[in-house]
């Protein structure tokens, strides 16, 4: 009799305990899967611009049609399979990087540059910019009103110097049999754009030098640093990623997560930081659009709102790199801006958000659009093309939509270029950076110029 009683205490108290703990290491890995997942579809997400220089088209697609499976098989707990799908995922994006790099990528060179861009080869001999031309230790890059230069290494990241900027490449080091890329940078006037990728296998040791104060860069990072107030003050900008920063060589050492800034007092070394706003999305004219001047007397620029900005700052620029700025506001407070129509030609226009401390965050994704004149337009096609949408899913932050349209149309989804197929079919991903109620806008153009427009929303609750 004893032992049943033990034996009815085991079943009541020690098996319910033994499930209570299988549920929940279960639900703890659980959380895991659903990170990989929400990070294997960032990458495919990072893959997308390079779908069309790579062979597997079919199978990208096919692997963003069974993500909403993959995320079920998570939910009712079919890990093993799960995980399985997330790693051959995580791998195949990757490996379409890796790929197209590969294919372009050189060693330190111009990748682009416009205006005025003086070269001192070894601080004394004068090379000519052009693109493809090599960076080597010791160069001096200056650009002059009105210009930019791109900087491309090894690994696909990016420096921007901007409009009135000099920079000195103190070292560097691509060692493709050790995988290592170290880039040191002195910046001794003006701004410096960074955009590093940490897709690739080389271990990175990117760093700009200025003043003294050190910052640097490592894996997926987007940023932005800039002397002011006569160069006694320095401004960094973390928009993505993590930046290290170094205070006259380390007398202060702190880090910037995503979205903060700080600004830094040279001669009191003093820090303040802020928090700065994502950046807005870019609505109207659309990329790629065409705007006939015959037919209207102005253009209307529109952008969804940030949430707590005092204002926004709107640029229309001749170039994608924003050299030659033919229009900027600052501190307007609306998301409509109403302009006189502008003469023939291609524009690119961009907005950034703008805090209480008047700090602005990233600028938008630029926007390409053309203005002509049209004395004819009547086109024997007047029927737009018709746009079938088969799903909308959210993963996190990331968003993926899929459906048909008419074969051989330009579709655009939140000024993106989408691919469409043979048959019609098509599939979009993009990471959202606004939590809450997101438009998706959706356009779909046929040869003769006729217009589908549709908008949906995706409710994004995580950062």
């Amino acid at each position: 009799m004893k032992y049943v009683k033990y034996l009815i205490v085991f079943f009541i108290v020690l098996i319910p305990l033994a499930l209570i703990s299988v549920y929940s290491v279960q639900k703890t890995r659980q959380k895991k899967v659903i990170k990989h997942f929400f990070k294997s579809l960032t990458l495919m997400q990072k893959a997308y611009p390079y779908i069309s220089f790579s062979s597997n088209k079919e199978k990208y697609f096919e692997m963003l049609d069974k993500a909403d499976k993959v995320y079920n098989d998570i939910l009712t707990y079919n890990l093993d399979k799960a995980e399985s799908e997330i790693t051959e995922m995580g791998k195949f994006a990757k490996g379409i990087v890796e790929k197209r790099k590969s294919t372009y990528i050189s060693e330190a060179h111009i990748a682009e540059f416009i205006g005025n861009v003086h070269i001192l080869g070894g601080g004394n001999n004068l090379i000519k910019a052009e693109v493809d031309t090599k960076i080597r230790e010791k160069d001096v890059i200056k650009c002059g009103n009105k210009s930019a230069c791109k900087i491309g290494f090894i690994d696909g990241s990016i420096f921007t110097i901007q409009s009135n900027s000099t920079v000195v490449f103190d070292n560097i080091n691509e060692d493709k049999k050790n995988n290592l890329l170290e880039i040191r940078i002195n910046l001794l006037k003006g701004k410096l754009s960074v955009e590093t990728l940490g897709l690739s296998d080389f271990n990175q040791d990117f760093s700009v030098n200025v003043k003294g104060t050190v910052v640097k860069f490592k894996g997926n990072t987007s940023a932005e640093i800039e002397l002011r107030n006569a160069n006694k003050g320095i401004a960094v900008f973390c928009y993505d990623g993590n930046v290290r920063v170094m205070v006259n060589g380390g007398d202060k050492i702190f880090d910037l997560p995503t979205r903060l800034m700080c600004r830094i007092n040279l001669n009191t070394e003093s820090v303040t930081k802020y928090k700065i706003p994502p950046a807005p999305r870019p609505e109207e004219p659309i990329n790629l659009s065409t705007i006939d001047k015959n037919l209207r007397t102005n253009i209307v620029f529109k952008w969804a709102p940030a949430y707590n900005v005092t204002g926004y700052c709107f640029q229309l620029a001749k170039d994608n790199m924003f050299a030659n700025v033919v229009l900027e506001k600052t501190g307007y407070s609306g998301t409509t801006l109403i302009l006189p129509m502008l003469s023939n030609g291609t524009y690119f226009w961009r907005v950034a958000a703008i805090n209480g401390v008047n700090e602005r965050g990233n600028f938008s994704e630029s926007i390409k659009f053309t203005v002509i004149s049209v004395r004819n337009n009547n086109f024997i096609d007047n029927t737009p093309p018709e746009v079938y949408l088969k799903k909308i899913n959210v993963f996190g932050s990331v968003v993926i939509v899929s459906g048909k349209t008419e074969p051989g149309a330009t579709l655009i989804i939140n000024n993106h270029l989408v691919e469409v197929g043979k048959d019609g079919k098509f599939s979009y991903i993009q990471k959202m950076y606004q939590r809450g109620k997101n438009a998706i806008n959706i356009i779909a153009r046929d040869a003769a110029g006729n217009e589908t427009k549709i908008t949906k929303y995706a409710v994004i609750s995580v950062d």
